[in-house]
């Protein structure tokens, strides 16, 4: 099986204010030479606010081509291939789509973020081969499956009847969905850039089951992921090459 990377990554209003989105585009170019798998290494990408963005990374493509979907409920694909590719064939389209995301995104005016749906069409993409998936997110999830409240966020619970409930997931969706892709082999990486309440216990139950591993930014410093993210890029845990 050929080594396989897929990048989701949020691009709301909180994503561009922290710097996540730049950071990210910049430390996945910097890092293509040192995937592993050599010419048989496959990637792909998914951008996310209150729709989904696929990228049609064909290597005759004279530059990536954008597809949005916005069904959440029940994501689908839009197209049947060319959205996971070879790194080798379709390297030129895959710098160009890098370069870009920071500047495509930079007027966004969305404050929302479909986390739970973006993490289903990665899944649909990948399903069939299996693979590593990093998730890029700012804030929480606010549109769809695994939206998460901040209510969840109140120092009242502690030490009452409800404190145990807080270390679990709030919504079945995240270990639902860690045991789907565990069972096609695909571990979930998860880093975090928000400045405020990140509800943890929901968002790690994933890499918690399905092998992959969280790192979070706070007071705004998403400069910081540039280097845990680059380290977990290269090493390739969880794949299977």
């Amino acid at each position: 099986m050929p080594p396989v990377y897929f990048f989701a990554i949020d691009v709301s209003v909180a994503a561009h204010s922290c710097g996540m989105v730049a950071v990210v585009a910049d430390t996945i170019r910097a890092c293509l030479d040192q995937l592993p798998g050599d010419e048989r290494t496959q990637v792909g990408f998914l951008t996310y606010d209150s729709s989904l963005h696929f990228y049609n990374l064909k290597a005759s493509l004279a530059a990536p081509q954008m597809l949005v979907v916005t069904e959440l409920d029940e994501p689908f694909l839009p197209m049947p291939d060319d959205l996971l590719v070879n790194l080798t064939d379709s390297r030129p389209v895959i710098e160009a789509l890098l370069d870009a995301l920071p500047s495509t995104y930079s007027s966004s005016t969305s404050n929302d973020s479909a986390m739970g749906a973006a993490l289903q069409a990665a899944f649909l993409v990948m399903s069939h081969v299996g693979g590593k998936l990093l998730l890029f997110q700012a804030g929480l999830p606010t549109l769809g499956s695994g939206k998460l409240k901040p209510s969840r966020d109140n120092l009242n619970l502690y030490n009452s009847d409800r404190e145990p409930s807080l270390r679990n997931p709030e919504d079945p969706f995240f270990k639902r969905f860690a045991g789907e892709a565990s069972s096609r082999q695909i571990t979930l990486d998860v880093f975090l850039g928000s400045n405020g309440f990140a509800d943890m216990a929901s968002l790690a139950s994933i890499p918690r089951f399905t092998c992959g591993q969280v790192g979070r930014a706070v007071r705004r410093q998403c400069a910081w992921m540039g280097r845990p993210v680059g380290d977990c890029i290269r090493e390739g845990r969880g794949l299977y090459v």
